[in-house]
């Protein structure tokens, strides 16, 4: 099928592009080590996922 054939071709694509930019934006300090939250705020543990994030009036 066409589309599949589309999809992975730009998958493929995406790949090649992440694989030559990663190491350019590394060197450059524009990559973060990792994505992962290390000190989360202290939440009311309820209510929306993100009440801990946001603001305080």
């Amino acid at each position: 099928d066409i589309h599949l054939e589309t999809l992975r071709a730009l998958r493929e694509f995406n790949s090649h592009i992440a694989a030559v930019a990663t190491p350019v934006l590394y060197r450059s300090g524009q990559l973060l080590e990792t994505r992962l939250i290390e000190d989360m705020p202290e939440g009311d543990g309820g209510g929306t996922p993100a009440a801990g994030l946001l603001p305080k009036d």
